[in-house]
Protein backbone atom coordinates (compact mmCIF):
# COMPACT_ATOMS: atom_id res chain seq x y z
CA UNK A 1 0.00 0.00 0.00
CA UNK A 2 1.11 3.43 -0.81
CA UNK A 3 2.10 5.53 2.20
CA UNK A 4 -1.15 7.60 3.18
CA UNK A 5 -2.87 5.62 0.63
CA UNK A 6 -6.27 4.11 2.72
CA UNK A 7 -8.86 1.59 1.70
CA UNK A 8 -12.53 2.59 1.29
CA UNK A 9 -15.42 0.37 0.43
CA UNK A 10 -17.75 2.14 -2.01
CA UNK A 11 -21.15 0.95 -3.69
CA UNK A 12 -21.23 2.93 -7.08
CA UNK A 13 -17.98 4.95 -8.42
CA UNK A 14 -18.52 7.07 -11.09
CA UNK A 15 -14.94 7.85 -12.83
CA UNK A 16 -15.03 11.44 -14.45
CA UNK A 17 -17.96 14.31 -14.12
CA UNK A 18 -19.13 16.34 -17.06
CA UNK A 19 -23.25 15.63 -18.84
CA UNK A 20 -22.66 11.79 -18.62
CA UNK A 21 -20.79 11.35 -15.08
CA UNK A 22 -23.08 13.73 -12.74
CA UNK A 23 -26.57 12.72 -14.79
CA UNK A 24 -25.41 8.63 -13.62
CA UNK A 25 -24.45 10.26 -10.42
CA UNK A 26 -27.59 12.51 -9.74
CA UNK A 27 -29.84 8.94 -11.16
CA UNK A 28 -28.45 6.19 -8.91
CA UNK A 29 -28.65 8.83 -5.52
CA UNK A 30 -32.15 9.15 -6.48
CA UNK A 31 -32.67 5.53 -6.95
CA UNK A 32 -31.20 4.66 -3.35
CA UNK A 33 -27.71 3.89 -4.75
CA UNK A 34 -24.49 5.48 -2.59
CA UNK A 35 -22.66 7.02 -4.88
CA UNK A 36 -18.99 8.34 -4.73
CA UNK A 37 -17.68 10.93 -8.13
CA UNK A 38 -14.21 10.52 -8.85
CA UNK A 39 -13.36 14.40 -11.12
CA UNK A 40 -9.83 15.40 -11.73
CA UNK A 41 -11.24 17.98 -14.24
CA UNK A 42 -11.36 21.89 -13.96
CA UNK A 43 -15.02 22.53 -13.23
CA UNK A 44 -14.99 25.58 -15.52
CA UNK A 45 -14.09 22.72 -18.30
CA UNK A 46 -17.47 20.68 -17.67
CA UNK A 47 -19.27 24.04 -18.36
CA UNK A 48 -17.16 24.36 -21.88
CA UNK A 49 -20.51 24.22 -24.13
CA UNK A 50 -21.94 26.57 -21.98
CA UNK A 51 -19.48 28.95 -22.57
CA UNK A 52 -18.67 28.49 -26.19
CA UNK A 53 -22.81 28.96 -26.97
CA UNK A 54 -22.94 31.88 -24.67
CA UNK A 55 -19.79 33.60 -26.34
CA UNK A 56 -20.98 32.89 -29.84
CA UNK A 57 -24.55 34.78 -29.13
CA UNK A 58 -23.05 37.66 -27.60
CA UNK A 59 -20.92 37.63 -30.84
CA UNK A 60 -23.86 37.27 -33.22
CA UNK A 61 -26.02 39.37 -31.33
CA UNK A 62 -23.37 42.26 -32.11
CA UNK A 63 -22.42 41.60 -35.16
CA UNK A 64 -26.34 42.02 -35.68
CA UNK A 65 -26.52 45.14 -34.09
CA UNK A 66 -23.68 46.64 -36.52
CA UNK A 67 -25.36 45.21 -39.15
CA UNK A 68 -28.43 47.00 -38.46
CA UNK A 69 -26.77 50.13 -38.05
CA UNK A 70 -27.96 49.92 -34.17
CA UNK A 71 -24.30 50.85 -33.30
CA UNK A 72 -21.33 51.74 -35.57
CA UNK A 73 -20.30 48.83 -37.45
CA UNK A 74 -16.95 50.06 -36.79
CA UNK A 75 -17.02 49.02 -33.35
CA UNK A 76 -15.94 45.39 -31.99
CA UNK A 77 -17.30 43.12 -30.10
CA UNK A 78 -16.58 44.31 -26.37
CA UNK A 79 -15.17 41.76 -24.81
CA UNK A 80 -14.98 43.45 -21.35
CA UNK A 81 -18.65 42.59 -21.12
CA UNK A 82 -18.86 39.81 -22.94
CA UNK A 83 -16.39 37.72 -20.77
CA UNK A 84 -18.01 38.37 -17.80
CA UNK A 85 -21.46 37.36 -18.96
CA UNK A 86 -20.18 33.84 -20.24
CA UNK A 87 -18.22 33.57 -16.39
CA UNK A 88 -21.07 33.98 -14.89
CA UNK A 89 -23.36 31.47 -16.57
CA UNK A 90 -20.48 28.74 -16.09
CA UNK A 91 -20.22 29.43 -12.49
CA UNK A 92 -23.95 28.93 -12.29
CA UNK A 93 -23.88 25.37 -13.91
CA UNK A 94 -21.49 24.56 -11.31
CA UNK A 95 -23.36 25.88 -8.03
CA UNK A 96 -26.35 24.11 -9.20
CA UNK A 97 -24.40 21.01 -9.83
CA UNK A 98 -22.47 21.22 -6.39
CA UNK A 99 -25.91 22.18 -4.98
CA UNK A 100 -27.45 18.91 -6.13
CA UNK A 101 -24.05 16.86 -5.23
CA UNK A 102 -24.68 17.82 -1.47
CA UNK A 103 -28.42 17.54 -1.76
CA UNK A 104 -28.35 13.87 -2.49
CA UNK A 105 -25.23 12.70 -0.68
CA UNK A 106 -23.30 12.53 -2.98
CA UNK A 107 -19.45 12.32 -2.14
CA UNK A 108 -16.85 13.98 -4.36
CA UNK A 109 -13.23 13.11 -4.50
CA UNK A 110 -10.96 15.39 -6.34
CA UNK A 111 -8.53 13.14 -8.25
CA UNK A 112 -7.52 10.61 -10.79
CA UNK A 113 -8.70 7.26 -11.09
CA UNK A 114 -6.81 4.57 -12.04
CA UNK A 115 -8.01 0.53 -12.02
CA UNK A 116 -6.18 -1.87 -9.85
CA UNK A 117 -8.59 -4.81 -11.13
CA UNK A 118 -12.22 -5.29 -12.16
CA UNK A 119 -12.89 -4.90 -8.41
CA UNK A 120 -10.63 -1.76 -7.12
CA UNK A 121 -9.30 1.49 -8.28
CA UNK A 122 -6.75 3.44 -6.89
CA UNK A 123 -7.29 7.55 -6.92
CA UNK A 124 -3.91 10.33 -7.05
CA UNK A 125 -5.21 13.71 -5.78
CA UNK A 126 -4.46 15.47 -2.50
CA UNK A 127 -4.42 12.25 -0.34
CA UNK A 128 -4.39 8.44 -2.28
CA UNK A 129 -7.46 6.55 -1.82
CA UNK A 130 -8.00 2.63 -2.18
CA UNK A 131 -11.94 2.09 -3.48
CA UNK A 132 -13.36 -1.37 -3.48
CA UNK A 133 -16.35 -1.11 -5.30
CA UNK A 134 -19.63 -2.53 -6.37
CA UNK A 135 -20.07 -1.05 -9.49
CA UNK A 136 -17.84 1.14 -11.24
CA UNK A 137 -19.04 3.94 -14.60
CA UNK A 138 -16.33 5.09 -16.99
CA UNK A 139 -17.20 9.07 -17.69
CA UNK A 140 -14.27 10.28 -18.09
CA UNK A 141 -14.77 11.64 -22.00
CA UNK A 142 -12.87 12.74 -25.04
CA UNK A 143 -9.57 14.34 -25.62
CA UNK A 144 -8.19 16.22 -28.70
CA UNK A 145 -6.02 13.65 -30.76
CA UNK A 146 -4.41 16.53 -33.06
CA UNK A 147 -3.81 15.59 -36.92
CA UNK A 148 -0.49 14.29 -37.80
CA UNK A 149 -0.33 17.54 -40.01
CA UNK A 150 -0.21 19.59 -37.16
CA UNK A 151 3.21 17.88 -35.78
CA UNK A 152 5.51 20.87 -35.32
CA UNK A 153 2.88 23.52 -36.48
CA UNK A 154 3.47 27.00 -33.70
CA UNK A 155 0.27 28.37 -33.01
CA UNK A 156 -2.06 25.36 -32.73
CA UNK A 157 -4.62 25.48 -29.71
CA UNK A 158 -7.93 24.45 -28.71
CA UNK A 159 -11.58 25.21 -28.87
CA UNK A 160 -11.64 25.85 -25.16
CA UNK A 161 -8.42 27.94 -25.27
CA UNK A 162 -10.53 29.96 -27.87
CA UNK A 163 -13.26 30.38 -25.34
CA UNK A 164 -11.61 31.11 -22.13
CA UNK A 165 -8.93 33.52 -24.26
CA UNK A 166 -10.76 34.95 -26.96
CA UNK A 167 -8.31 38.14 -26.83
CA UNK A 168 -5.77 35.95 -28.60
CA UNK A 169 -7.89 35.39 -31.75
CA UNK A 170 -6.75 37.95 -34.64
CA UNK A 171 -5.36 38.06 -38.46
CA UNK A 172 -5.86 35.04 -40.02
CA UNK A 173 -7.41 32.29 -38.56
CA UNK A 174 -7.68 28.51 -39.32
CA UNK A 175 -9.97 26.57 -38.16
CA UNK A 176 -9.97 22.17 -38.46
CA UNK A 177 -12.76 20.28 -38.10
CA UNK A 178 -15.98 19.14 -39.96
CA UNK A 179 -18.48 19.31 -37.04
CA UNK A 180 -21.48 21.48 -35.42
CA UNK A 181 -18.37 22.39 -33.05
CA UNK A 182 -16.28 23.36 -36.01
CA UNK A 183 -18.86 25.09 -37.24
CA UNK A 184 -19.25 27.19 -34.07
CA UNK A 185 -16.01 27.64 -33.12
CA UNK A 186 -15.08 29.41 -37.14
CA UNK A 187 -17.96 31.64 -36.49
CA UNK A 188 -16.34 32.44 -32.99
CA UNK A 189 -13.44 33.43 -34.39
CA UNK A 190 -14.75 35.38 -37.37
CA UNK A 191 -16.92 37.43 -34.70
CA UNK A 192 -14.47 38.58 -33.11
CA UNK A 193 -12.72 40.09 -36.27
CA UNK A 194 -10.48 37.56 -37.63
CA UNK A 195 -10.19 36.48 -41.00
CA UNK A 196 -11.08 33.02 -41.18
CA UNK A 197 -10.81 29.65 -43.43
CA UNK A 198 -12.83 26.74 -42.24
CA UNK A 199 -11.14 23.53 -43.28
CA UNK A 200 -13.27 20.24 -43.36
CA UNK A 201 -10.61 17.63 -43.58
CA UNK A 202 -13.71 15.49 -45.76
CA UNK A 203 -15.14 15.56 -48.88
CA UNK A 204 -18.26 17.66 -48.05
CA UNK A 205 -19.39 19.88 -44.97
CA UNK A 206 -20.97 17.95 -42.27
CA UNK A 207 -21.73 14.63 -43.31
CA UNK A 208 -24.46 13.58 -41.69
CA UNK A 209 -26.67 17.01 -42.45
CA UNK A 210 -28.55 16.87 -45.65
CA UNK A 211 -26.84 18.73 -48.81
CA UNK A 212 -30.10 20.63 -49.11
CA UNK A 213 -29.10 22.40 -45.62
CA UNK A 214 -25.26 22.86 -45.75
CA UNK A 215 -25.10 24.06 -49.45
CA UNK A 216 -27.56 27.05 -48.14
CA UNK A 217 -25.80 27.04 -45.03
CA UNK A 218 -21.84 27.80 -47.10
CA UNK A 219 -23.96 30.64 -49.00
CA UNK A 220 -25.03 32.37 -45.81
CA UNK A 221 -21.49 31.95 -43.36
CA UNK A 222 -19.37 34.74 -43.21
CA UNK A 223 -16.11 33.11 -44.00
CA UNK A 224 -13.97 30.61 -46.54
CA UNK A 225 -15.28 27.00 -46.09
CA UNK A 226 -12.51 24.95 -47.95
CA UNK A 227 -13.59 21.22 -48.70
CA UNK A 228 -10.38 19.18 -48.54
CA UNK A 229 -7.76 17.35 -46.80
CA UNK A 230 -5.88 19.89 -43.89
CA UNK A 231 -2.65 19.50 -45.45
CA UNK A 232 -4.24 21.58 -48.22
CA UNK A 233 -4.99 24.28 -45.58
CA UNK A 234 -2.50 27.71 -45.87
CA UNK A 235 -0.78 28.26 -43.39
CA UNK A 236 -2.47 30.50 -40.18
CA UNK A 237 -0.47 32.61 -37.22
CA UNK A 238 -3.30 30.43 -35.15
CA UNK A 239 -4.97 27.28 -35.52
CA UNK A 240 -7.69 25.89 -33.86
CA UNK A 241 -7.85 22.14 -33.66
CA UNK A 242 -11.52 21.55 -33.59
CA UNK A 243 -11.49 17.64 -35.29
CA UNK A 244 -9.90 14.32 -34.08
CA UNK A 245 -11.23 13.35 -30.92
CA UNK A 246 -10.31 10.15 -28.83
CA UNK A 247 -11.71 8.80 -25.95
CA UNK A 248 -9.96 9.43 -22.25
CA UNK A 249 -9.23 6.59 -21.49
CA UNK A 250 -4.78 5.97 -21.56
CA UNK A 251 -4.39 6.66 -17.83
CA UNK A 252 -7.40 4.50 -16.56
CA UNK A 253 -5.16 1.09 -16.61
CA UNK A 254 -8.27 -0.67 -17.88
CA UNK A 255 -5.74 -3.65 -19.21
CA UNK A 256 -5.94 -4.90 -15.35
CA UNK A 257 -9.95 -5.01 -16.52
CA UNK A 258 -11.72 -7.09 -18.95
CA UNK A 259 -12.78 -3.82 -20.16
CA UNK A 260 -12.15 -4.02 -23.97
CA UNK A 261 -11.80 -0.75 -26.91
CA UNK A 262 -12.07 -0.45 -30.22
CA UNK A 263 -10.35 2.48 -32.12
CA UNK A 264 -9.51 4.07 -28.51
CA UNK A 265 -13.39 4.16 -27.57
CA UNK A 266 -14.76 1.43 -24.84
CA UNK A 267 -16.86 -1.13 -25.92
CA UNK A 268 -20.38 -1.30 -24.24
CA UNK A 269 -23.96 -2.63 -25.02
CA UNK A 270 -26.85 -0.79 -25.07
CA UNK A 271 -26.97 -0.80 -21.54
CA UNK A 272 -23.57 0.89 -20.75
CA UNK A 273 -22.23 -2.06 -19.61
CA UNK A 274 -18.96 -3.08 -20.69
CA UNK A 275 -17.06 -6.79 -21.39
CA UNK A 276 -16.35 -6.73 -17.14
CA UNK A 277 -19.29 -7.72 -15.29
CA UNK A 278 -19.06 -4.76 -12.53
CA UNK A 279 -17.65 -1.84 -15.17
CA UNK A 280 -19.99 0.15 -17.14
CA UNK A 281 -19.29 3.48 -19.20
CA UNK A 282 -21.38 6.09 -20.45
CA UNK A 283 -20.56 9.36 -22.33
CA UNK A 284 -17.80 10.57 -24.86
CA UNK A 285 -15.48 7.92 -24.42
CA UNK A 286 -17.79 4.70 -25.90
CA UNK A 287 -17.39 6.91 -28.95
CA UNK A 288 -19.81 9.12 -31.28
CA UNK A 289 -22.17 10.92 -31.06
CA UNK A 290 -19.72 12.53 -28.99
CA UNK A 291 -22.99 14.94 -27.67
CA UNK A 292 -23.81 16.52 -24.24
CA UNK A 293 -27.29 15.37 -24.51
CA UNK A 294 -26.54 11.95 -25.76
CA UNK A 295 -23.78 11.68 -22.71
CA UNK A 296 -26.46 12.69 -20.11
CA UNK A 297 -29.01 10.12 -21.78
CA UNK A 298 -26.44 7.52 -21.36
CA UNK A 299 -25.01 8.29 -17.95
CA UNK A 300 -28.86 7.84 -16.44
CA UNK A 301 -29.08 4.28 -18.96
CA UNK A 302 -25.90 3.24 -16.68
CA UNK A 303 -27.04 4.44 -13.56
CA UNK A 304 -31.00 2.25 -14.45
CA UNK A 305 -28.77 -0.61 -15.47
CA UNK A 306 -27.60 -0.64 -11.61
CA UNK A 307 -30.51 0.04 -9.77
CA UNK A 308 -32.03 -3.14 -12.20
CA UNK A 309 -33.94 -0.78 -14.29
CA UNK A 310 -34.47 -1.53 -18.20
CA UNK A 311 -33.44 1.15 -19.91
CA UNK A 312 -31.61 0.97 -22.88
CA UNK A 313 -29.92 3.39 -25.70
CA UNK A 314 -32.04 3.04 -28.86
CA UNK A 315 -32.48 6.44 -29.94
CA UNK A 316 -34.56 6.89 -33.16
CA UNK A 317 -31.90 9.91 -33.73
CA UNK A 318 -30.36 12.36 -32.21
CA UNK A 319 -30.33 16.03 -33.60
CA UNK A 320 -27.23 17.85 -35.17
CA UNK A 321 -27.60 21.68 -34.37
CA UNK A 322 -25.44 24.88 -35.71
CA UNK A 323 -26.05 27.60 -33.15
CA UNK A 324 -24.61 30.00 -36.06
CA UNK A 325 -25.91 32.76 -38.16
CA UNK A 326 -28.03 31.38 -39.73
CA UNK A 327 -28.67 28.41 -37.78
CA UNK A 328 -29.04 24.89 -38.91
CA UNK A 329 -30.59 22.12 -37.54
CA UNK A 330 -31.01 18.09 -38.45
CA UNK A 331 -32.64 14.65 -37.08
CA UNK A 332 -33.08 11.83 -39.13
CA UNK A 333 -31.72 10.45 -42.15
CA UNK A 334 -32.66 9.91 -46.00
CA UNK A 335 -31.50 6.80 -46.45
CA UNK A 336 -33.83 3.92 -48.22
CA UNK A 337 -34.98 3.57 -51.82
CA UNK A 338 -38.48 4.31 -51.21
CA UNK A 339 -37.50 7.89 -48.91
CA UNK A 340 -38.46 11.29 -50.86
CA UNK A 341 -37.81 14.56 -49.85
CA UNK A 342 -38.92 17.72 -49.73
CA UNK A 343 -37.18 21.43 -49.42
CA UNK A 344 -39.79 23.96 -48.39
CA UNK A 345 -39.40 27.73 -48.30
CA UNK A 346 -40.51 29.74 -45.37
CA UNK A 347 -43.22 32.50 -45.38
CA UNK A 348 -41.18 35.68 -46.31
CA UNK A 349 -38.82 37.16 -48.68
CA UNK A 350 -38.70 34.98 -52.09
CA UNK A 351 -34.68 35.24 -51.80
CA UNK A 352 -34.37 34.03 -48.14
CA UNK A 353 -32.23 31.14 -47.47
CA UNK A 354 -34.85 29.98 -44.85
CA UNK A 355 -35.93 26.24 -45.82
CA UNK A 356 -37.44 23.51 -43.84
CA UNK A 357 -36.31 20.05 -45.15
CA UNK A 358 -38.67 16.74 -44.91
CA UNK A 359 -37.86 12.59 -45.85
CA UNK A 360 -40.43 10.54 -45.11
CA UNK A 361 -41.18 6.92 -46.74
CA UNK A 362 -42.95 6.79 -49.74
CA UNK A 363 -44.52 3.39 -48.81
CA UNK A 364 -46.21 4.52 -45.69
CA UNK A 365 -45.68 8.82 -45.34
CA UNK A 366 -44.15 8.00 -42.06
CA UNK A 367 -40.96 10.93 -41.59
CA UNK A 368 -37.45 9.36 -41.71
CA UNK A 369 -35.94 13.31 -41.27
CA UNK A 370 -36.68 16.91 -40.13
CA UNK A 371 -33.99 19.56 -40.50
CA UNK A 372 -34.34 23.63 -40.60
CA UNK A 373 -32.22 26.31 -41.09
CA UNK A 374 -32.96 29.63 -40.85
CA UNK A 375 -33.68 32.51 -37.23
CA UNK A 376 -34.47 30.20 -34.52
CA UNK A 377 -34.21 26.77 -36.31
CA UNK A 378 -31.91 25.06 -33.32
CA UNK A 379 -35.17 26.04 -31.10
CA UNK A 380 -36.85 23.03 -33.14
CA UNK A 381 -34.85 20.58 -32.30
CA UNK A 382 -36.84 18.49 -29.42
CA UNK A 383 -40.22 19.06 -31.93
CA UNK A 384 -38.17 17.44 -34.35
CA UNK A 385 -36.65 14.30 -32.05
CA UNK A 386 -40.19 13.38 -30.75
CA UNK A 387 -41.50 13.82 -34.13
CA UNK A 388 -39.71 11.01 -35.51
CA UNK A 389 -39.43 9.25 -31.68
CA UNK A 390 -43.61 9.09 -32.48
CA UNK A 391 -43.40 8.05 -35.91
CA UNK A 392 -45.18 10.57 -37.29
CA UNK A 393 -46.92 10.81 -40.68
CA UNK A 394 -46.85 13.86 -43.23
CA UNK A 395 -50.58 13.68 -42.18
CA UNK A 396 -49.88 14.17 -38.74
CA UNK A 397 -47.62 16.73 -39.01
CA UNK A 398 -50.04 18.40 -41.54
CA UNK A 399 -53.14 18.41 -38.87
CA UNK A 400 -51.07 19.82 -36.31
CA UNK A 401 -51.82 23.19 -34.62
CA UNK A 402 -48.95 24.98 -33.89
CA UNK A 403 -48.45 27.51 -30.74
CA UNK A 404 -48.75 31.14 -32.23
CA UNK A 405 -46.42 32.73 -32.99
CA UNK A 406 -43.53 30.34 -33.40
CA UNK A 407 -41.63 28.47 -35.57
CA UNK A 408 -42.95 24.90 -35.53
CA UNK A 409 -45.99 26.46 -38.17
CA UNK A 410 -42.77 25.91 -40.49
CA UNK A 411 -43.24 21.48 -39.97
CA UNK A 412 -47.22 21.96 -41.11
CA UNK A 413 -46.30 23.94 -43.76
CA UNK A 414 -43.75 21.80 -45.41
CA UNK A 415 -45.96 18.26 -44.35
CA UNK A 416 -48.61 19.97 -47.11
CA UNK A 417 -46.15 21.07 -49.39
CA UNK A 418 -45.10 17.36 -49.14
CA UNK A 419 -48.36 16.11 -50.23
CA UNK A 420 -49.22 18.23 -52.81
CA UNK A 421 -46.31 16.57 -54.14
CA UNK A 422 -46.56 12.80 -52.92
Amino acid sequence: MVVGEFAMDADVVIIGGGPAGYACAEAAARGGRTVTVIDSSDPNAIESTTARHMLLRALLAANMAAEFRLVPDTLQPDLSTIMPMVAAAQQQGIEHREQLIATLNITKIHGTARFLSGREVQVAGESVHRLRFKRAVICTGSTRSPHSSLDGVDGVISVGHLVTHPEDIAGSVTVLGNSPVAIETASIASGLGATVTLVTGASQLLPGIPDELTELLCQSLPYNVHIGDFSEANAAPVIVDAAHRIGMTDELGLSTTSVQQVDCWIETDDRMQTGDARVLAAGDCIGPPLHAGAAAQQGRIAAETIIGGHAAWDPTAIAQVCHTSPQICWAGHQKGDQVQTIVSPWAGPATSNERTVLSWDASTSTLTGVGAIGPGACDLADGFITTLEMGTTLQDLADMVPAHVSGHCVLGDAARDAMRQA
